[in-house]
This record gives structure tokens, C-alpha cells and sequence, in this order.
């Protein structure tokens, strides 16, 4: 990907989709925290440990990441 960014071989209208994507799987990562009652805990308890895990917090900042590369 990186290589065909480079040579300029992507065009705008991939990565828009590619930034679509972005934020459709934030959404999703974001989302997890709905399933707080499955584990028994309350939406700010689970919200609170998911982004205590530096793991969690870097794919939340990657995300937003991708789903800006449109527009760099």
C-alpha cells in the first residue's frame, strides 16, 4: 500500500473507500463498549478499562488515523 501511495498509482477514489473503511471500523471499535452489560459491567466501567489498554487506545488512534488519509 505504501509502495502504490508513493508511485502515486492510488487514485482520490480509493482512498476515500480506504477512509470509509476508517471509520466504519471505528465505529465498530468504538461500539465495544456496548457490550459492557454481557460482562457484567456498567458502559463508563468497561469504557474505562478498554481505553486503560495501550493496545485499545493505539488501534482507536490508528483508526483515525486511516480514516484521514484521504485527506493528507
Amino acid at each position: 500500500m505504501l509502495a502504490a501511495l508513493l508511485s502515486r498509482k492510488v487514485g482520490t477514489r480509493a482512498l476515500r473507500y480506504i477512509s470509509v473503511a476508517g471509520v466504519v471500523k471505528l465505529a465498530l471499535v468504538v461500539g465495544d463498549v456496548l457490550t459492557a452489560p454481557q460482562f457484567g459491567l456498567s458502559y463508563q466501567e468497561f469504557a474505562n478499562y478498554l481505553f486503560s489498554l495501550w493496545a485499545y487506545d493505539l488501534l482507536v488512534v490508528s483508526q483515525v488515523g486511516i480514516a484521514t488519509s484521504a485527506y493528507a
